[in-house]
């Protein structure tokens, strides 16, 4: 599915609209204090915005709907794009050193290096009654 349709996919009623105005704001709060005590960066425009999407989430939620949907945009952007890192590294990092150690210790676990053979079907040792198909797990 296309981010667009995605993004279009995504739900935007007043209940969602309050809970982000709500769980959002309370973030950026949180942010504004935690910034207040170590005086990193000056907390006032977290506090501005916070309580902008609180009184707006409790009062009036549908003013929240363009923010909403730039949040969702982001977010669905990120998503995507973190997904084919977060996929990339586990490919490189993981199933490439097992391939080469796999390789280096000849070791063909899906026995696809059985030369010419007429057919490559492994014959089960045991055989299934109906009885276990029932209650599998």
């Amino acid at each position: 599915m296309s981010l667009a349709k995605e993004l279009r996919s995504i739900p935007i009623d007043p209940k969602t609209l309050k809970n982000f105005g709500l769980v959002v704001g309370l973030v950026l709060i949180l942010l504004g204090v935690w910034f207040l005590k170590t005086g990193r960066l000056n907390p006032i425009p977290f506090f501005a915005v916070a309580v902008f999407l609180v009184a707006s989430g409790l009062a009036f939620p549908r003013l929240l709907t363009g923010v909403y949907r730039v949040w969702m945009g982001v977010a669905l952007c990120l998503g995507w794009a973190m997904a084919r890192v977060l996929l990339s590294v586990m490919f490189y990092a993981v199933v490439t050193p097992l391939a080469v150690v796999l390789r280096l210790l000849k070791k063909d676990l899906l026995k696809m290096n059985t030369g010419k053979a007429e057919s490559y079907w492994v014959a089960r040792l045991e055989t299934r009654t109906q009885e276990s198909y029932k209650n599998q797990f």
